[in-house]
């Protein structure tokens, strides 16, 4: 009995020491997020980080490194071993979006990346500025149709999901409406707060907390479905513009990631947002938290990049330099 038990127990010991399985170097854990610091998504991008470092017996190591919409942050996880020891904590846009305009990405998100689990999703709303008489979305659309030269909507960030689904709600509502760029959600919510700005297109876990508390008024969101958090804001279906847009943020790792750590990481993301308490606390955000197979993940991924290619082909967009 004590041969057999010695013998299993040093066969699993070595398992575990193999390179394919072994822990990373220095016992840490970096995630990156590939965006600056605040916000609902960088909260739940944490929130669940802490959680991965803990199952897997990690140091957690989280760093938000913006820049390049999300690019410079993304690229620095490729300069990674690819053991596991660095991942990203990534939105939809630079993974799905940015390529079908971007000349230079630096990489290809589909190639150089493995998705590893899903973390969570999200739509956007419309929301509008006090000082705009329009409390529906078909009265929005009627000021934006009457005041072409006021008709904008500041986007955090340009080529994101925000900014083509900006696109979308003109071509539906035969209306140009102009994006205004910013870098990030917080300064376009204190500008519509302000009166500075008429509409913006965020996030609705980012603009929610303002709803609630009566500073600005979400007028539709960009799901299939309303959300129990807030039941009164109707989809942009309901209020009579057949046009969705729901994004996701995911983990990924650098391409060269063995089969078995990515299943590794992958399983241990899944119990993660399968905690109770873990969904609680994401929903309560504003996000759907679920967790996927790599192989689910993968495919997401694809069918993203796909079904946004047309929507940002016909928009005309132009990056800038960035």
């Amino acid at each position: 009995m004590f041969r057999t038990a010695t013998i299993l127990g040093a066969l699993a010991g070595a398992l575990f020491a193999s390179p394919a399985v072994a822990q990373p170097a220095g016992g840490k854990l970096t995630v990156i997020y590939p965006f600056a610091a605040g916000g609902a998504a960088d909260a739940a991008g944490r929130l669940v980080a802490e959680e991965l470092a803990k199952r897997l017996n990690l140091t957690l190591v989280y760093e938000n490194r913006g820049g390049g919409g999300g690019r410079i942050g993304l690229r620095a996880v490729l300069t990674s071993p690819g053991d596991g020891s660095v991942l990203a904590f990534s939105p939809m846009g630079p993974m799905a979006i940015q390529p079908s305009f971007h000349p230079n990405m630096g990489f290809d998100p589909l190639k150089d990346f493995r998705a590893v689990s899903m973390v969570a999703s999200f739509d956007l709303a419309l929301s509008a500025s006090p000082s705009v008489p329009a409390t529906t979305l078909a009265e929005a659309v009627k000021w934006l149709q009457a005041n072409k030269d006021k008709a904008t909507a500041g986007v955090p960030g340009a080529g994101g999901l925000p900014h083509f689904f900006t696109f979308m709600l003109g071509a539906a509502a035969k209306t140009e409406i102009k994006p205004i760029v910013y870098r990030g959600s917080g300064p376009a919510i204190a500008d519509v707060v302000a009166g500075h700005l008429p509409f913006a297109m965020l996030p609705t876990t980012e603009a929610q907390e303002q709803h609630i508390g009566k500073k600005l008024r979400l007028l539709a969101r960009s799901g299939a479905t309303r959300s129990a958090e807030l039941p009164d804001v109707p989809t942009f279906k309901e209020a009579g513009f057949d046009i969705l847009g729901e994004g996701w943020y995911a983990i990924f790792a650098p391409g060269k990631t063995p089969d078995a750590v990515i299943e590794r990481i992958s399983k241990a993301a899944q119990e993660t947002l399968a905690q109770a308490d873990v969904k609680s606390k994401i929903e309560k955000m504003g996000f759907k938290p679920f967790g996927t197979t790599p192989a689910e993940m993968a495919r997401i991924h694809r069918d993203s990049y796909e079904r946004w290619r047309p929507a940002v082909q016909a928009s005309g967009f132009k990056p800038g330099a960035q």
